[in-house]
């Protein structure tokens, strides 16, 4: 199973976080990991290739502060993890039914308000499978018509080095060698333009 889980958040008292999170929240989410699976979470962190999994930053009304983000109690955020693989999409489902009721980023002490990986609860959440994937994405679009929009900042790494911009060669290779990496679907050559 494909995961799209999002962890809702509500500082416990105003504060600020850097802007720039990811490796913060890369770690959070290993260590979340750890605590259900410590040897999936120890296989996820020596995988040097590609990473069965993605973090995103922070989301919400943050409010800029110089280098830093500012967070109020009166508002929630909310970060989204994704899942490739099927021992990690278990591992997200069974925090999604028995959430820790409280998460550090950084110094920041955050209630966790929901965790869902149901689209009905939360648009950015999504459960779907390869198979599904596949079909809705491949078989019934043609590539013309698929739109990707970047709504945080994206790197793409490329003989070694990231890459800060959206080059649509780097993207679709990208996401071509995520899915023969983890797909037990194969996708034919026509679903990736480059």
């Amino acid at each position: 199973m494909l995961l799209s889980t999002v962890f809702v958040l509500r500082p416990l008292a105003e504060n600020t976080l850097p802007l720039t999170q990811g490796n913060a929240i890369h770690a959070w989410f290993l260590h979340l990991v750890r605590q259900q699976e410590p040897q999936l979470a120890n296989w996820l962190h020596s995988q040097e290739q590609r990473k069965p999994f993605t973090t995103s930053p922070l989301q919400g009304r943050l409010t800029r502060q110089g280098a830093s983000a500012l967070l109020r109690p009166d508002h929630t955020y909310w970060l989204r993890v994704t899942s490739l693989v099927a021992d990690l999409s278990a591992c997200l489902l069974t925090v999604e039914a028995a959430p820790p009721s409280r998460v550090r980023l950084f110094d920041v002490e955050f209630e966790v308000c929901a965790v869902t990986s149901q689209f009905q609860e939360h648009p950015w959440a999504q459960r779907s499978t390869y198979e599904q994937l596949y079909t809705q994405a491949v078989e019934h679009s043609p590539a013309s018509q698929h739109i990707l929009d970047f709504v945080s900042p994206t790197v793409f790494r490329s003989q070694g080095r990231n890459q800060l911009m959206p080059v649509p060669r780097l993207i679709f290779a990208s996401l071509w060698e995520s899915w023969h990496a983890f797909a037990p679907v194969p996708c034919r050559r026509r679903c990736c333009p480059c």
